[in-house]
């Protein structure tokens, strides 16, 4: 119900059955190529792994970890992820 309410507002949706955090990071690189800005929200250890390992220097994304109820969203800009090559 909730996957057709979202694609009722022309928001794109995906069901995966397993490997989420990859297929949710493979998407947001692919977004970078339609839109300036992709954010990704998720608390799961490997989504930063991931984001580091399949995104391009040049791709602005970022991983944004929802906090607790009063507080705001934290973001970690994707290019402080990625180890600078001397």
């Amino acid at each position: 119900m909730l996957i057709k309410k979202l694609a009722d507002e022309n928001i794109t949706v995906e069901q995966v059955v397993e490997d989420a955090e990859a297929t949710i990071v493979s998407k947001a690189v692919e977004g970078t190529r339609q839109c300036d800005c992709v954010i990704i929200v998720g608390e799961d250890i490997d989504l930063p792994v991931i984001l580091t390992a399949l995104a391009s220097d040049n791709n602005l994304l970022f991983l944004m970890k929802p906090g607790k109820r009063k507080q705001r969203l934290s973001s970690i800009p994707q290019h402080t992820l990625k180890c600078q090559r001397k």
